[in-house]
Formats: structure tokens, sequence, C-alpha cells
């Protein structure tokens, strides 16, 4: 297929960004129900102490039950303050934190209300800094079986044979592969792009 039908995520995985980079047209779903349980409010960096996951709380809890686009971020804990903390802990030393740094830490200390909003933001801005200018599209109405397109809506978009790279705690922990696109631009910074063309080349 020629298109692909991805799920909106928070700070996507390095996979997620392969299959967009990869695929002629994008369509993104707008229209579906919260999925609990799922990288749509869920991201995954790493640190000194390994593979940390990162949780963008919601409202409604376990109880959630509503559409995506309507789907509100809970304050009554202060996320944004324990990410970004989680965020610079990770990679202030890396090579291009300080390049990436004024971007990305704004959507940190300002208050979102929507979380379909508020990840679509952040993919805007991601797709900014990997300098692609490939457009997408938002569905308009919800499909459970769309016909004339790869969808990956519900698959779990990962991929653990994804080349190595440097990544600054490698000497404790090992390369942690796929996490989100964060991780790899902070190491690569402007190459980030290239690896991610690369590595469709490779699996092509």
């Amino acid at each position: 297929m020629s298109k692909v039908l991805l799920p909106l995520y928070y700070l996507p995985s390095v996979s997620w960004f392969v299959h967009f980079f990869s695929s002629p047209e994008v369509v993104i779903e707008s229209c579906e129900s919260f999925v609990k349980s799922t990288a749509r409010n869920r991201c995954c960096i790493a640190g000194a102490g390994g593979k940390l996951m990162l949780s963008i709380p919601v409202e409604g809890g376990r109880d959630h039950h509503q559409l995506y686009r309507k789907t509100k971020i809970s304050h009554h804990e202060n996320w944004q303050k324990k990410h970004w903390h989680s965020i610079a802990s990770a990679y202030s030393s890396t090579p291009f934190y300080e390049y990436y740094v004024q971007t990305l830490e704004p959507f940190y200390s300002n208050k979102h209300e929507s979380l379909f909003d508020f990840n679509l933001q952040l993919l805007n801005v991601l797709l900014q800094l990997l300098k692609c200018d490939k457009q997408f599209e938002l569905t308009t109405d919800f499909q459970r079986q769309p016909e004339q397109v790869t969808d990956l809506r519900y698959s779990i978009i990962t991929n653990k044979a994804l080349p190595r790279y440097y990544q600054i705690f490698e000497d404790r922990n090992g390369f942690i592969a796929d996490l989100s696109i964060v991780d790899l631009l902070f190491h690569l910074g402007p190459d980030a792009k290239s690896y991610l063309l690369n590595t469709i080349q490779k699996c092509s």
C-alpha cells in the first residue's frame, strides 16, 4: 500500500517516524475513541538508570471512555514539570540538547487542555526539527476497516532491529532501540533525518 494510517502518539518512537517517512501518503487517525495504556499518552526515553516511560495523565483515568479529540489532560499533578525534569536529566549532556531545548521546553511550561491537540502540535514541531516537509491528512470520520490503506492504528509500531547510534549512557545500559524520537534528535541532531532515511533504505 502507498498510503498508511497512523495513530497520533505522544513524542512518537523512531519506528513510528520510519513508517511516516517511508510512506508516500500519510493519514493520521483523528476520529477514534481514546485507547488507554498506549503510546497515545505515553513515550519512552532513556537516562542513566535505563529505559523510562513518561505518561500524560488524562481526565477520567481508568474509567475514561470518549473520543481522543475530546480527551482532556489532567492537571491534578504537575506532570509537565516531571516530564521535563526527566527529559533534561536524560539528555542535558547529549551533543544536541542545547540545539533543541528552547523549541521543546515551552511544551512543558505552558498549560494544554486537549491531549490530541498537544500531541499534534508536538508532532508538527518534531517534523520541523527533522526538516521534513511531507504533508499529512487527518481522518474526517472513523472507519473500523478502512480500504486502500495500511492500517497501523492498533498495531504495536516497533522495530527492535533499528541500527545502532551513539547513546551517552550506552556504557551502562547497552544500546536501547526504538525510544522516542527525541532520543534520536538529542544524540544525532541534524543527522537524525539521514538516520531515518538510511534505515528505510536498509529495510526496503
